[in-house]
């Protein structure tokens, strides 16, 4: 089995599809991947252009990223949506928080220290205690 094929196969498992159902896609027999032949550039483009995630560069020699790295698998997607969500709520919480501490600050700044009503005698005498 070629090296290109091998690499396919490792594509297959962690697309979690069937090679029948990878054949299929692709428009071959269901054997395709386990024969010796070499993949022509002909097949290989139809590869690419149904699975675009795929790396090139990685089918080709193995170097680099299996899927191209501007795209995630979709299952690291989903987990990043349920992060996202969960975040989005934490803030929503803290935004309220902050809101209400806000207004609790701008009520206690609002009274003042309680004695505005108390007049200031600038030429009254303290006593002297103790």
């Amino acid at each position: 089995m070629s090296k290109i094929k091998s690499r396919l196969l490792l594509f297959v498992n962690n697309k979690k599809i069937s090679k029948r159902e990878f054949c299929r896609q692709i428009g071959v027999s269901h054997t395709y991947l386990n024969d010796t032949a070499e993949i022509g550039s002909d097949k290989l483009e139809v590869i690419l252009s149904s699975f675009p995630k795929l790396s090139l560069e990685w089918v080709l020699t193995g170097e680099g990223e299996m899927l191209k790295k501007d795209d995630m698998p979709s299952e690291k997607n989903e987990k990043n949506e349920e992060r996202i969500d969960k975040l989005i709520d934490v803030l929503a919480s803290q935004q309220k928080t902050i809101l209400s501490q806000q207004r609790v600050a701008e009520k206690n700044t609002n009274k003042g220290s309680g004695f505005d009503h108390v007049q200031q005698d600038d030429d009254a005498e303290c006593a002297d205690v103790g």
